[in-house]
């Protein structure tokens, strides 16, 4: 695919990704004050779903795809060297080894072989691949650096076979960097399930004792404003834990939380959340390099989340 495509594929995606967001804010504040502030919450969210979510979900499958050429590169660069010693034309070494397959590098290999039989100068297409293979920095340096010995009129056979040692070594040195942080990952996951374990246990010990100091017939952390329950002040005052803060419970009660114990739950789950992001995109950025990397990552967490709420905070 050309990059002309790729590039008007992701600005409609973040148009789309923009629409939805501007749509489901307008519908949310609508909604919000003619029907429910609880309805008006809910919009919000998909609000922040919708536009975030395709264009991340984007930037990782790009991300996916640019990995994976990578993985081919060497070979390709290598391939290319040896058809141009064994007395080829650039051209026609290129038209030679396109024949070869190259996994998803090979896509864009025979598109440039295309051009090259519309007799395309041989710098404009390197110029052009190197453009496509933009979401690459290693492929594309690489292709601007054989464009500059073509042009200067260097070795360039000579030049292909040396980027190719030195990427596969690049290569090398990211597979051994990515097996050493993995480690750093399983990290960042076994603290993300020690947070929410903690979680869970606060929870478990925290809306007992409530209860127990709450005012008679009315469950601590409940939903309502005007609940007075007591709280651990040692005055024996009546502690409001919605009167402070009562979107929490609002928000609460738009995800459908039980009554009892709402405002507990509520923080629970949007500081599990926030620890679910935040930890997704740090795993993705030490263990791959990237943080685009990091979607997958914040989704398991999200998903993880979810399951253990569902479980250990019914």
């Amino acid at each position: 695919m050309d990059l002309t495509s790729e590039e008007t594929k992701y600005k409609n995606i973040v148009r789309i990704s923009i629409i939805v967001f501007g749509v489901f804010v307008v519908l949310a504040v609508l909604l919000g004050a003619l029907v429910s502030v609880q309805v008006g919450i809910l919009l919000f969210i998909v609000a922040i779903i919708g536009g975030s979510v395709p264009v991340s979900l984007y930037q990782y499958m790009q991300y996916n795809k640019f990995t994976k050429m990578e993985e081919h590169f060497p070979t390709f660069l290598e391939d290319f060297s040896e058809a141009k010693k064994s007395g080829m034309t650039f051209p026609q070494a290129f038209l030679s080894i396109a024949k070869t397959e190259y996994g998803s590098l090979s896509n864009e290999i025979k598109l440039s072989a295309a051009q090259l039989s519309w007799h395309l100068p041989f710098p404009k297409v390197m110029s052009m691949l190197s453009k496509r293979l933009g979401g690459s920095r290693l492929m594309k340096q690489a292709f601007t650096i054989i464009n500059e010995a073509y042009n200067s009129g260097g070795d360039v056979a000579e030049t292909m076979s040396s980027l190719a040692i030195n990427v596969s070594k690049i290569k090398q040195i990211e597979d051994e960097r990515r097996g050493i942080m993995s480690q750093q990952v399983f990290v960042m996951y076994f603290i993300f399930f020690l947070f929410i374990g903690i979680l869970a246990g606060l929870y478990g010990v925290l809306i007992p004792m409530s209860s127990m100091n709450s005012v008679a017939g009315i469950p601590a952390g409940g939903s309502s404003a005007a609940m007075p329950i007591k709280g651990f002040t040692g005055f024996g005052q009546p502690t409001n834990y919605c009167g402070a803060l009562p979107w929490m419970c609002t928000f609460g009660e738009s995800l459908g939380f039980a009554e009892k114990g709402i405002y507990f739950k509520t923080l629970f789950f949007l500081m599990a959340i926030i620890q679910a992001i935040s930890s997704g995109i740090i795993c993705g950025q030490i263990g791959e390099g990237s943080l685009s990397a990091g979607v997958r990552h914040v989704g398991i967490m999200l998903f993880m989340t979810v399951v253990a709420f569902l479980i250990f905070f019914s």
